[in-house]
């Protein structure tokens, strides 16, 4: 039984990598993951000192390793798998190696599925991207052959999205990859055709609005440039042809900074949950493992997001609750409980309303627990997770706190960094240059998605500025260095 909690993060595990072109290479890296997180937990709850010292060190690995400022919530799955771990405990040395089994034969399960989605996969989401942004060139050249201007800022807009869309795929290539080389990464140079398109764009628009151009000025030689650029790269789509250094990019920030949310989160989920793990670890009550897991599916990066998380994870507790105890009484064997929990898994990763993600997730956890009566356990669960709440608001709020207004004040530097280093890299050799280029273009795409989201939050709450400018700007600052 203490061996069904992984079918929670094999759930987790196969939404991930579907989505994935080359999945192997990530799956290989989560199999190791999770097995050396068997191991700790195993040693964590032999002693307190170690029950301690493991959790902070191991949850400040998983919230700065598994997250950062483009993936807020690679956290989760890891994180998990260390607090089911350590409640529904492995007994003994054979009881480590059943565990070992038990995962190993789940990524087979996942691998075999993999295998057969496969086979009817469509086409490479890249590739469709790059596709669409080609016939979108294509118009573009149209409308200002036409000599009709009307829409280009739709267009510019949409050629945008679709180089963040991209550039998020090629992270994910290079987040996953094991290998030193990744194929994704031959479309680094679609996405800097594409933003010299951009600019083009908006030079033709400021001509527009100035001065009428004639056939004779040098506007009218970048089209034909840009004609010519479109037909070869679209050639060389067709034809599969890499046109790009494909060695892997490393494009998290390494650079140890206080002022980042994510080495701020992982210091906070350090010492938040140690004292969680600590506390049920001393205590032992009964189904006392709800009061870390309902800390850590509302702990969140942003204190500015806090309140609304925790207000889901209660009603959606409640909303679990009761759903447990019409279904329990019902369905009190084992088989029954193990399809309560497999639906319930299903449905945890595709839902986005949080109120029904943690309905899921209360339910998927309580399935495993056949052992208590139905309303004492429950009581109990609802009491662990008003107390949880209290917990994470008050470590949100004073354990290292993240404001978004200084969060975009740290991406805002990251991405003005970036433009101070562009020049540098003229003196370079040239794959070295254009290596660094792709790098930091993408960078710029994967920032300016994060100052987005922290953007449309700001103006939901009516005290938010329109950084759309801000970030059309800098694009086109460092595409005059193409």
């Amino acid at each position: 039984m203490e061996n069904i909690t992984i079918g929670v993060f094999a759930t987790m595990s196969f939404l991930h990598f579907k989505d994935q072109t080359d999945f192997s290479g990530s799956m290989i890296k989560t199999l190791i993951i999770y097995i050396a997180i068997a191991v700790i937990s195993y040693f964590a709850v032999m002693n307190i000192v170690l029950c301690i010292l493991l959790n902070g060190l191991v949850f400040f690995w998983i919230g700065y390793s598994f997250m950062d400022e483009y993936q807020p919530d690679g956290y989760y799955p890891p994180g998990l798998a260390l607090i089911f771990f350590q409640n529904f405990r492995a007994e003994g040395l054979d009881g480590l190696l059943n565990r070992f089994a038990a995962i190993l034969a789940s990524f087979i399960i996942l691998f075999l599925f993999l295998i057969i989605i496969g086979a009817f996969k469509k086409e490479d989401p890249l590739k469709k991207f790059t596709r669409e942004g080609i016939s979108l060139c294509k118009e573009i050249i149209s409308i200002i052959e036409a000599g009709d201007n009307v829409g280009l800022e739709i267009k510019q807009k949409n050629l945008f999205k679709i180089n963040r869309k991209i550039s998020s795929e090629i992270y994910m290539a290079n987040r996953n990859s094991i290998r030193s080389k990744v194929s994704a990464n031959q479309y680094c140079i679609y996405v800097a055709f594409f933003q010299i398109v951009y600019l083009f764009i908006n030079e033709q628009i400021s001509d527009t609005k100035t001065h009428e151009e004639s056939e004779d000025t040098p506007f009218y030689n970048d089209l034909e440039m840009i004609k010519n650029m479109t037909a070869n790269f679209e050639a060389a789509l067709q034809a599969d042809i890499a046109l790009t250094d494909n060695r892997r990019l490393y494009l998290r920030i390494k650079k140890l900074d206080i002022r980042s949310f994510r080495l701020r989160f992982a210091l906070r989920t350090g010492i938040v949950l140690t004292v969680c793990l600590a506390f049920a670890y001393v205590t032992s009550w009964a189904n006392i493992y709800w009061l870390p897991i309902a800390v850590f599916f509302t702990m969140l990066p942003i204190y500015d997001n806090v309140e609304k998380r925790v207000a889901a994870r209660v009603k959606g507790t409640i909303a679990g609750i009761l759903a447990c105890a019409v279904l329990f009484p019902v369905f009190n064997d084992f088989a029954s409980r193990v399809i309560i929990l497999t639906i319930a898994n299903f449905f945890i990763y595709t839902l986005k309303n949080d109120t029904l993600l943690m309905m899921n997730i209360t339910c998927a956890c309580l399935a495993m627990d056949l052992a208590s009566m139905p309303v004492i356990m429950l009581a109990r669960v609802f009491g662990y997770n008003i107390f949880g709440a209290a917990i994470t608001y008050t470590g949100n709020r004073f354990v290292f706190p993240i404001r978004i207004t200084k969060e975009v004040e740290y991406i805002m530097k990251l991405l003005d960094d970036i433009r101070e280093t562009i020049p540098g890299f003229k003196g370079m050799e040239r794959n070295g240059q254009k290596y660094q280029t792709n790098r930091l273009i993408l960078l710029s795409y994967l920032l300016g998605s994060r100052l987005e989201v922290y953007s449309n939050t700001l103006k939901l709450r009516q005290t938010g500025t329109d950084f759309s400018e801000y970030m059309k700007r800098h694009m086109i600052t460092i595409t005059r260095y193409l």
